[in-house]
């Protein structure tokens, strides 16, 4: 399913653009798309122009734990606005570094903007590492950079649906594997919030398709529910609004909103029934909290996916670590990908308004925004 924000597309011009869209971080619905300031390369770094890159919900959640994950830091503005990251793909245009050379196409953590500069760092052949140095303070699952051409998941070759899918399926990957610890089969209830985001509904059809396969419950909006219980990834859909989560045996809590108020009425109905509480991102950015939610019975705890991947990558190897995440992967793809509501951005000048949608929370149920293919130098209208 697909749309178009703005009808018709510009048509490419020759010109740099330098466009740069940023956000007042303490008033994010200020919003601006300004002109990028270009600085000459140093030696040892490249330049990379934006292709292509989704907004999902997920985005939202980087919004929210901007100061405490440190998300404000990839890309800081020198005025004292934001830059909040997003997933894509990015083509080297110019190079001072013997690592990356002009045309080679990267994936990973991306500004809003134009481009962007890096500085090839530690290289793994598949992937290799942005070495700025205000970036080795950062979380560093976030400074890796995938090769395309060498990498495993990126074999279907859909640029779009990697944009979309991808940052957002490998913590349903990593969740998977972590409450598979607690012991979980047909008597055990997974509850996960937010169950229309795409981190949910991956997470709900890897258990799925456990041999012990635990009964699966989202929790969603009621203008969400038809197209969530519609993805045939969940045994109930329930709603905010009254919320059914009756059931026996043990249950685990996967909550992906970040609602306060939420988190602390399901530990209160469930009581000695909940065996797990897993806080993992904030798509309700308006009722995230950051204080203790419970006083008493299990705690919610935080998941952070680049912990979860040096674990795993250390027990099997980072070959066998992408190997297994690329097979899953796929199949997830291939499952839903028809199931997605692509609202496709005529350019840069409809950031504004994808922006304003995902804030208002009136993005498309499982939908997301797609800016590119864009060509080096398209210029805003």
């Amino acid at each position: 399913m697909t749309d178009t924000l703005r009808h018709p597309a510009p048509a490419p011009r020759d010109t740099v653009s330098g466009w740069d869209f940023t956000v007042d971080p303490a008033q994010p619905r200020r919003h601006r798309l300004r002109t990028l300031d270009r600085h000459p390369l140093r030696d040892g770094e490249a330049r990379l122009a934006t292709r292509l890159f989704a907004l999902t919900a997920n985005t939202m959640t980087y919004l929210a734990m901007g100061d405490d994950i440190g998300y404000w830091g990839f890309f800081p503005a020198s005025d004292g606005s934001g830059r909040v990251p997003v997933w894509g793909f990015a083509d080297v245009v110019e190079s001072r570094s013997a690592a990356l050379a002009t045309g080679q196409r990267l994936y990973g953590f991306l500004p809003m903007a134009a481009e962007f500069t890096m500085r090839p760092g530690r290289d793994g052949g598949a992937a290799l590492e942005d070495a700025m140095p205000h970036r080795q303070v950062l979380p560093p699952a976030y400074n890796w950079y995938q090769r395309p051409a060498l990498d495993p998941s990126a074999a279907s070759g859909d640029e779009e649906a990697q944009a979309i899918f991808r940052p957002l399926f490998i913590a349903s990957f990593l969740l998977d594997d972590q409450i598979a610890e607690a012991g979980i089969g047909p008597e055990t209830t997974v509850i996960l919030t937010s169950a229309s985001s795409k981190t949910a509904c991956g997470l709900a059809w890897l258990l799925s398709g456990r041999p012990a396969r635990p009964c699966v419950l989202g929790i969603t909006s009621p203008g969400n529910r038809d197209y969530t219980a519609g993805t045939g990834l969940y045994d109930r859909v329930t709603t905010y609004d009254a919320p059914d989560i009756a059931g026996r045996g043990d249950a685990v809590l996967v909550d992906f909103a970040g609602d306060g108020d939420l988190v602390r009425s399901i530990h209160a109905r469930l009581g000695g029934r909940l065996v797990r509480s897993i806080r993992v991102g904030a798509t309700h950015r308006e009722r995230w909290s950051t204080a203790p939610l419970v006083t008493e019975g299990v705690q919610p705890s935080w998941f952070f996916a680049p912990d979860r991947i040096r674990l795993r990558s250390r027990e099997w190897g980072a070959a066998a670590f992408n190997e297994r995440l690329a097979r899953a992967q796929t199949g997830f793809i291939r499952a839903m990908r028809s199931t997605v509501s692509v609202v496709r951005l005529a350019g840069p000048e409809d950031l504004g308004e994808a922006w304003s949608a995902l804030l208002a929370g009136a993005a498309p149920g499982g939908g997301a925004f797609v800016l590119g293919p864009l060509t080096p130098g398209q210029s805003v209208a």
